[in-house]
């Protein structure tokens, strides 16, 4: 959502400006002093110039405040990749020079110049950037300034577009048909990754055989040539595609005291990294149409999603892990309490961020996996996010 409020404008000196004027008095005291008419008459006109500068400013007090802004931002954002950015200004009145654009976020501040923005002409400006942390982050303000001609002072027009978008997590490369040979052959719980038949929302029956028609059957579903042959009517029976299940169950752990390192990067870094391989999990299903996913958010407050690849309630459960704050003081085992109550015959993926899982296999659940954020280093099926993106056009 993106709201917009009057612009509003001001005038400030500029670096420059300070140095200018500091040079023009340190001219004026010497020609005066000394009686050195030249110097006099060089600060003054340096004075004049500053001057000039102000009266310029404020006569074209009114030109950036008619211009037109938008910005437009992608819907979906991960952590650690690139995204593009775009402003697009439109000018109806006069022509504008040497206009500074500043898009501002928590994250830092996107800039362009524009040398020149003619009457009536439209710009769309772009600029590739990127998010470090996942959450929900915040664009503030759009900024134009000119400090044409002398760049002494400045005039900045503020425009308040407030825009808000959740960045997922940052996720890895899984390799699924090795997830899935892992859970076929698990010895931990002896489990396969079953199939259930569920209805897809929106998918096509599948087509089962032919029975005898009867009262309130719908005639498109009527087989004729079978129906000729056998002397009587024949109708298809469908039945919906099987969908294949799994559950997905993260326990966001983190400690009451944060590192020294845990707190450079803003949370605990394990923690991130587990909450990484979940969307990375969910985003590898999300290629297999089809499947049912459930997953299970062991934070201070628990909740359990599903969705159905394929479709768009899965970014509904990107969005849950975005959001993850983590839990400080609650034990495996009353975890395990709450998900005895779970039910169901979909391999179970534990993902935790604790130092130990021994733990572990007290719960009473099925656990197909069980992976540890502190040894993703050693998975064979994951590929972690790779962080070491540079900023691009960020201050």
């Amino acid at each position: 959502m993106e709201t917009s409020q009057r612009p509003r404008a001001r005038i400030r000196i500029t670096w420059e400006g300070i140095f200018w004027l500091l040079l023009a008095a340190v001219l004026l005291t010497q020609g005066w002093y000394r009686n050195i008419g030249l110097l006099a008459f060089l600060a003054f006109f340096l004075f004049g110039l500053f001057l000039l500068q102000a009266g310029y400013l404020l006569w074209w007090r009114r030109g950036l405040r008619h211009v037109r802004i938008v910005r437009r931002l992608p819907q979906i954002m991960f952590a650690g990749r690139p995204f593009d950015v775009e402003i697009e200004l439109e000018n109806p009145r006069t022509r504008q020079v040497a206009v500074r654009v500043e898009d501002c976020s928590v994250e830092g501040v996107l800039r362009w110049h524009v040398p020149v923005l003619r009457r009536g002409e439209r710009r769309v400006l772009r600029q590739a950037t990127w998010l470090e942390k996942r959450g929900r982050h915040n664009w503030s303000q759009v900024r134009l300034s000119t400090g044409f001609p002398l760049g002494l002072l400045r005039r900045t027009v503020i425009y308040t577009q407030k825009a808000e978008r959740i960045v997922y997590p940052a996720v890895g490369q899984i390799n699924l048909a090795h997830l899935e040979w892992l859970l076929q052959v698990s010895s931990v719980r002896q489990l396969a990754w079953r199939a259930s038949r569920r209805p897809v929302p929106g998918a096509e029956f599948e087509f089962h055989g032919l029975r005898d028609y009867r009262s309130g059957d719908s005639p498109r579903y009527i087989h004729w040539r079978s129906s000729a042959r056998a002397g009587k009517l024949l109708v298809r029976e469908m039945e919906p595609p099987a969908t294949e299940e799994v559950m997905l169950i993260l326990d966001a752990w983190r400690p009451s005291s944060p590192s020294p390192s845990s707190q450079t990067k803003g949370s605990y870094p394990p923690l991130e990294d587990a909450i990484s391989l979940a969307a990375s999990l969910v985003m590898a299903l999300q290629r297999d149409p089809g499947r049912e996913v459930s997953l299970v958010i062991l934070d201070m407050e628990s909740r359990r999603l599903t969705a159905v690849t394929g479709t768009p309630q899965v970014w509904s459960l990107l969005e849950a892990l975005a959001l993850v704050q983590g839990h400080q003081g609650l034990s495996v085992v009353s975890w395990g309490q709450l998900l005895g109550r779970l039910s169901g015959s979909a391999p179970i993926v534990w993902i935790t961020s604790r130092p130990h899982s021994a733990e572990l296999y007290d719960i009473p659940l099925p656990v197909a996996l069980v992976v540890n954020a502190q040894d993703l280093a050693a998975l064979p099926w994951y590929k972690s996010p790779n962080h070491q993106l540079l900023p691009v056009g960020r201050d």
